[in-house]
């Protein structure tokens, strides 16, 4: 079982119909923000180190985003903000990782042109490295 994944309990249900509610509904269609300024400007952000600048770029397009989409932005959003925690203000505690395992586990591992657990392993190495320039996690987008 892969040590990211977590197996649902029969207990856990009424949590995962709480997690929907928040995401809202799954989205039939291919994600609408991936061809936006926002989408692209948070992209460049992120890679460059300027996480906080990333979590702000994706922000707008989160709020109106739905369903898998939404779930996706949550997590990016959240990884960005763990990482700025970590690397401006010195942070050992991740939270905002954990907040945003939730996100990822609702997607499947592709989504949006992203390798989502390649995303989710490079943020953890990051969270955990001595030093950001031995693991700067990037978003690299495929078509």
């Amino acid at each position: 079982m892969n040590q990211n994944k977590r197996a649902t309990k029969p207990d856990q249900e009424p949590e995962k119909q709480r997690f929907q509610t928040l995401i809202g509904p799954a989205s039939k269609v291919e994600p609408s923000y991936i061809d936006s300024q926002a989408w692209a400007k948070g992209i460049a952000l992120f890679n460059a180190g300027d996480w906080w600048e990333a979590h702000e770029a994706w922000e707008g397009v989160w709020l109106r985003a739905t369903g898998d989409e939404r779930a996706c932005l949550s997590a990016l959003i959240l990884l960005a903000a763990a990482l700025h925690k970590r690397w401006h203000h010195g942070s050992l505690a991740h939270r905002n990782f954990i907040k945003a395992e939730r996100y990822l586990d609702a997607l499947p591992p592709q989504y949006a042109g992203l390798d989502l657990n390649q995303l989710r392993a490079d943020v953890w190495a990051s969270l955990q490295a001595p030093d950001i320039d031995q693991a700067r996690p990037q978003l690299r987008q495929r078509p």
